[in-house]
């Protein structure tokens, strides 16, 4: 189940063979060594030893440790997993959306499965993805299985944030970040392909993400704060004011966390939690102040955090220390909670992905001991 190697930069890499062929190997640091002699896994894989000039030395791997999967030069624009959680999509190059398998012994090699940016989504049956795009024909629907792909109609520019409604016969975008005339939220049928409703955003707000709720309403962020349309008639209400740049919602809708910026042109902010039912407004000190990534389980309970310096926060809301995750060099714009609650995904400028196990929230995070 484990395959070493080891170079004269005195590092032993370990390559396990459940997970994907692409990931990068675990490295193993063993200092100031001018010769590595030999190197040996135990039987079972919970083992390796290293001999050396300076003697032998004994390294547990049993740890769960993240993947790391890397892509130089290009940002993570993009990022979801299915449902079962068994995989995940993601931007590997300028454009190019990879499914990649997580599950297996080993796991099936990645693919394409079509181009697009800015925002993907996962419909709840595992059979489409929905991806933005800086220049059209976009929002593009894939089929995830890599055969088929179609424009959706309407926009003639950048579109942003994607979502599928609950049931997965929805599809919305949002676009005009550069184009006042195309500030609006379309929401198409996914089976027709056809055009449902057109939501008027306004000139002035940008809107940046959307989430559709189980009783079929559509939540979005802009400058303006954060919205919750009803699709029948196209009215909107104004829930939480302010500029809001992200946000992640429980399923129902009335758990959400928003990242709030001083203002409009930031790009980093605080994590704020609201329980729309409780009237509850709290400000989730513990994580970052210069969050730019957020997502939450589909209950609300765990919520996940990327930001500027690349740190990873995973915890729950209330005055409790969130675990803390370090890895990436560059700041992270994309995180994803698997739904299943086994792992978690976060997506930095420098193309860099990490899949984390999902901690044991019930112990004090490392860093507090």
């Amino acid at each position: 189940s484990r395959v070493t190697s080891w170079k004269t930069d005195g590092r032993v890499r370990i390559w396990s063979t459940d997970l994907p062929a692409d990931a990068e190997p675990l490295p193993i640091h063993c200092g100031d060594v001018q010769q590595l002699s030999w190197v040996q896994v135990s039987p079972r894989g919970d083992w390796v030893a290293t001999a050396e000039a300076n003697g032998l030395t004994l390294w547990p791997v049993s740890t769960e440790f993240p993947v790391v999967f890397r892509n130089p030069d290009y940002m993570v624009e993009g990022l979801a997993f299915s449902q079962k959680g068994d995989w995940l999509v993601s931007t590997i190059g300028e454009g190019e959306i990879q499914r990649r398998p997580l599950d297996g012994d080993p796991p099936p090699p990645g693919f394409k499965i079509g181009e697009g940016v800015n925002d993907l989504a996962v419909s709840p049956d595992g059979n489409w993805v929905l991806a933005g795009g800086n220049s059209p024909p976009s929002p593009r629907l894939h089929r995830a299985d890599g055969t088929e792909s179609r424009t959706l109609p309407g926009f003639s520019g950048q579109v942003w944030g994607v979502a599928f409604s609950a049931d997965g016969k929805l599809a919305a975008a949002a676009g005009g970040l550069h184009d006042i005339g195309e500030r609006l939220i379309r929401v198409w049928d996914v089976a027709s392909g056809e055009e449902v409703t057109v939501l008027e955003v306004g000139e002035e707000p940008v809107v940046w993400s959307l989430e559709f709720t189980t009783d079929g309403h559509l939540l979005s962020a802009s400058a303006s704060g954060l919205l919750r349309w009803d699709l029948d008639t196209g009215k909107r209400e104004l829930i939480y004011e302010g500029p809001v740049f992200n946000f992640a919602s429980s399923a129902d809708g009335q758990r959400v966390v928003v990242i709030e910026k001083d203002n409009p042109s930031d790009l980093f902010g605080e994590a704020v939690f609201l329980d729309l039912e409780a009237g509850i407004e709290m400000r989730l000190d513990k994580f970052s102040d210069d969050i730019s990534a957020v997502d939450v389980n589909p209950a609300a309970t765990v919520i996940v955090t990327g930001d500027k310096d690349g740190e990873v926060r995973i915890g729950r809301v209330g005055p409790e220390e969130p675990q803390l995750h370090l890895g990436h060099q560059s700041s992270v714009f994309y995180v994803a909670i698997d739904p299943t609650g086994r792992r978690v995904a976060s997506g930095d400028v420098q193309g860099d992905l990490y899949l984390w196990p999902m901690p044991d929230l019930s112990k004090p995070p490392l860093h507090t001991l």
